[in-house]
């Protein structure tokens, strides 16, 4: 995504502004708000930071996809993009309505800290090579 000037991460300060929630003192009212406008619209569009002029910049996947890939070097922040993208997303559409299966072979440490989010409908990682293998089988077939 060579159109990303710069991209927030949880840490950042202006992480809840970019994902709209600014100075919201009851962001899961937002949230299921948002929930309802999306059971109504089409796409499936999320910010992913901003652009070099500072204005949010975002992809819809449904449209622009239905694949992405996300390519670096180590370190370059593969991960926090991944995580960015899936939290823009849940926090836009409604569980019924999007569903995550995380496959991470960094040993769980990348988007384990999403697991818990309503959407998630598995994980696999390769902590468990056996249920890794028998994942990996079942996207082959």
């Amino acid at each position: 995504m060579n159109r990303i000037a710069r991209m927030p991460t949880p840490r950042d300060r202006d992480f809840m502004t970019i994902f709209g929630f600014g100075d919201d003192e009851a962001p899961m009212r937002t949230i299921c708000h948002r929930w309802c406008v999306a059971s109504h619209t089409s796409g499936l569009r999320a910010t992913l930071g901003v652009d070099a002029s500072g204005r949010p910049l975002s992809v819809d996947i449904d449209s622009e996809g239905p694949h992405a890939i996300v390519a670096g070097t180590t370190g370059s922040g593969k991960s926090v993009l991944l995580q960015c993208w899936c939290l823009a997303l849940a926090v836009t559409y409604p569980p019924d309505r999007l569903g995550f299966v995380f496959l991470d072979f960094k040993g769980g440490s990348a988007l384990d800290r999403l697991a818990a989010l309503p959407h998630v409908r598995g994980c696999v990682n390769d902590l468990d090579l056996s249920y890794a293998s028998r994942a990996l089988a079942c996207l082959g077939r």
